[in-house]
């Protein structure tokens, strides 16, 4: 049995198509999305990661919302993970204590308790659920072992080969190496279409050549291509006494990722005809329509759920429906991609438009200097305490707007 939302479901499940909570059908606007042959009823999967380490934390997911959940990343192997801490904050953001260091790796479970129980955990929450699996290169043998063992599954209603992770499995040993390498890449990804009875998305970093990535996949017979997953980093080390936080390298999260997930997605869309699933610090609407504008067909998040718990699902499914009740749309469908196609120029495009320079408004401003320090241009001046601006000399590079603390500049064309 299948259900409309793209749902594997065994014959002794049911599923309610209207989802009264959200309203998600006969409220006059729908979120649903489809791609890979499903439809989902809402862009916004929960992404592989705590939130989703087991069936019922997936289905506390599902059923606050999620379009569908993804599990951590199965391996055929043992994994252990540390008990003595695996998300770090680096530096608070208007008060906010941000995970921006993640040790988490892959699942503590094996794909046998996986298939036991855990997935028809997660399958009761009333959304597909995604398993994220190892990409083996060169065991492609075991590629093939573990996507099949999973896709077979009545709960798995799609694959998330993962080839692109930095943590270390063994050492020197990182699923980015796959990533880097166009003909690896693409044997993993047709080995593992050839094994799946359900469709296959391939999750990318930042370690590889996106646009080379991305036709490796299609050639490899990938269905879908997420993206981004954690790129490697490491917490700086207290410069008082040389101690770190967390002394382990592991992978950046968070709101820091979103503007370099945003540019590789766009590198993605535009050079392949899958569709694309976006990730990268998703902690609102707003920044899931980000994707969705510039071309997501759904997005991923984890962040959004450490920082805000489960209901960062209902609250953002009921921000974008708001959002294109307000725009007066009345699905999704006809956003995604739009700024894409509309508003995205080149470098020399760009530097083609209206010549624009700084502007002080005179009532905002303190007379502080900031402006002086940090116009490299020497186009501001202090007259009787109030900054002035040489339009002959600036050079519209908008330094000055940023670091004012009055909002006492704008930016205007000539």
């Amino acid at each position: 049995m299948t259900s409309n939302y793209g749902l594997h479901l065994p014959h002794q499940f049911t599923l309610v198509m209207i989802d009264l909570k959200y309203g998600l059908e006969g409220d006059n606007v729908d979120i649903s999305v489809e791609f890979c042959g499903m439809r989902f009823r809402s862009p916004v999967f929960s992404a592989s990661g705590p939130p989703g380490w087991n069936g019922k934390s997936l289905r506390k997911a599902a059923e606050s919302g999620a379009g569908a959940v993804i599990t951590k990343t199965m391996l055929l192997e043992e994994f252990r993970i540390p008990h003595c801490g695996r998300v770090w904050e680096y530096e608070p953001v208007e008060g906010i204590k941000l995970p921006l260091h993640g040790l988490e790796g892959y699942s503590e479970l094996s794909v046998e308790q996986w298939l036991d129980k855990e997935l028809e955990e997660a399958a009761g929450g009333g959304a597909p659920v995604i398993a994220s699996v190892r990409g083996y290169y060169p065991e492609l043998d075991k590629t093939a072992r573990i996507v099949k063992m999973l896709s077979e599954s009545p709960y798995v209603s799609m694959i998330e080969l993962n080839v692109s992770c930095p943590i270390e499995i063994e050492e020197g040993e990182v699923l980015a190496n796959i990533e880097q390498d166009p003909s690896a890449l693409e044997k993993v990804t047709r080995v593992a279409k050839e094994a799946s009875s359900v469709p296959v998305m391939v999750k990318l970093g930042l370690e590889c050549n996106r646009a080379m990535a991305a036709k490796a996949i299609e050639r490899g017979g990938g269905d879908a291509i997420s993206l981004i997953n954690n790129p490697w980093s490491i917490l700086p080390p207290d410069v008082e006494t040389g101690e770190m936080q967390c002394p382990s390298p592991g992978g950046l999260c968070g709101p820091a990722l979103r503007n370099l997930a945003l540019a590789a997605m766009v590198e993605v869309v535009r050079s392949t005809h899958l569709p694309v699933v976006g990730i990268g610090g998703v902690l609102n609407w707003q920044h899931a329509m980000q994707f969705i504008l510039l071309g997501a067909s759904a997005v991923q998040s984890c962040t959004g759920v450490i920082l805000r718990g489960y209901r960062f699902f209902e609250e953002t499914n009921r921000g974008i429906q708001d959002y294109l009740k307000r725009k007066g749309y009345e699905n999704i469908n006809s956003l995604r991609g739009k700024t894409l196609r509309e508003r995205i120029i080149s470098f020399n495009q760009q530097a083609a438009r209206p010549r624009c320079v700084a502007r002080i408004r005179g009532d905002n401003c303190s007379g502080c200097g900031a402006c002086l320090d940090t116009c490299f241009y020497g186009a501001i001046d202090l007259k009787d305490g109030v900054a002035s601006v040489n339009e002959d000399l600036c050079s519209g590079c908008r330094v000055c707007v940023i670091t004012c603390p009055m909002s006492a500049i704008s930016f205007e064309q000539v």
